[in-house]
C-alpha cells in the first residue's frame, strides 16, 4: 500500500528495542513516581516535584551515574598517566579506539561496563527478557 513505512532492518529493530527497554527501566522507578505524584498534586510547584525525585534518589537510582563517572574518570586518568607519550585522543577515531580498548579489557576481565543497562541486579535481572 502506498505510504506504508518500509520494514525495519535488524539494526533499526535493535535500537528501537533498546529505547523501549530504557524507557521501561526508567519509567517506573520510585524517583519518577514520586516526581509525577508530587507534580500531579501541586502542578504549580514543579520545583517541589523535581526536588522530591532528586532527594529520593539514593544509591540505587542515582548511584549508577556516580559509578559511570568514576569509571570514565579512571579510564581517562589511566590512559594519560600510563604513557605520557600517548596523550588523550584529539579526534573521533582516537576516542573510538580508546573506547574499544577499554570495553574489550573490561569484558576480558569479566567486569561490568557502567552505563546503559542498569540497574545492576546482583542476582540477575528479574525483568522479563525476550
Amino acid at each position: 500500500m502506498a505510504g506504508d513505512p518500509a520494514p525495519a532492518h535488524g539494526g533499526e529493530t535493535r535500537v528501537f528495542e533498546a529505547v523501549l527497554a530504557a524507557l521501561a527501566d526508567h519509567g517506573f522507578t520510585p524517583t519518577a513516581i514520586v516526581t509525577r505524584l508530587t507534580y500531579l498534586s501541586a502542578p504549580d510547584s514543579i520545583q517541589g516535584a523535581l526536588a522530591a525525585g532528586l532527594l529520593g534518589g539514593g544509591s540505587r537510582f542515582l548511584g549508577v551515574t556516580e559509578d559511570c563517572g568514576r569509571f570514565l574518570h579512571d579510564v581517562l586518568t589511566r590512559s594519560s598517566a600510563a604513557d605520557p607519550a600517548r596523550p588523550l585522543p584529539t579526534d573521533d577515531a582516537g576516542w573510538d579506539a580508546l573506547a574499544l580498548e577499554t570495553v574489550t579489557a573490561q569484558r576480558a576481565a569479566g567486569r561490568f561496563v557502567p552505563g546503559l543497562g542498569h540497574h545492576v541486579h546482583k542476582q540477575g535481572d528479574p525483568g522479563p527478557r525476550g
